[in-house]
């Protein structure tokens, strides 16, 4: 289980005893093993450590990715929120335009119904010349009747003279 975490697991190599050495074999192979047990639990509790940095790594990217999520859907939102804004925009500005093409053509027919009115307003001085002058001539015509009538006497209430007084 050890060499699967990556731990080298101490191997003792094959001791050979004789009688003649004055150290136990067992004293020996126990401080091997009390060496190698200290060895294997520095391994262990330096495994428990990284898996503990690991678990806070990996807590902390959770956190970020989190936080990364949450952005991009205030980011969608508001992206929803420009879009609407620019539809909004565009019904505008297509109102405005509509707007402005029925402003145009009503400018257009005043202009023509100003033009039509400047002619007859032309015209109405064109003529009102002409019944001026003729209105004038009129007059002379009627003061010359007025004189000529003036010239007229009557002799009694039936008859009229009709021989111009000789002046």
């Amino acid at each position: 289980m050890f060499s699967r975490l990556g731990i080298d697991v101490l191997v003792l190599p094959k001791c050979s005893f004789s009688f003649e050495t004055k150290e136990d074999p067992r004293q020996i192979l126990a401080e091997r093993t009390i060496g190698a047990t200290g060895e294997i639990s520095e391994k262990v509790k330096a495994v428990h450590d990284e898996s503990h940095l690991t678990n806070k790594s990996m807590e902390q990217t959770s956190e970020k990715v989190s936080g990364a999520m949450d952005f991009i859907r205030r980011t969608g939102e508001s992206l929803a929120h420009i879009v609407d804004g620019v539809q909004k925009t565009r019904d505008e500005i297509t109102q405005m335009a509509t707007a402005v093409e029925e402003q145009s053509a009503t400018a257009e027919e005043i202009a023509r119904n100003i033009e039509g009115t400047t002619i007859i307003a032309r015209e109405i001085e064109k003529n009102s010349g002409t019944v001026l002058n003729d209105l004038t001539g009129l007059s002379d015509v009627a003061a010359k009747l007025n004189a000529a009538v003036s010239k007229f006497r009557t002799r009694s209430a039936g008859q009229a003279n009709l021989d111009p007084v000789k002046g």
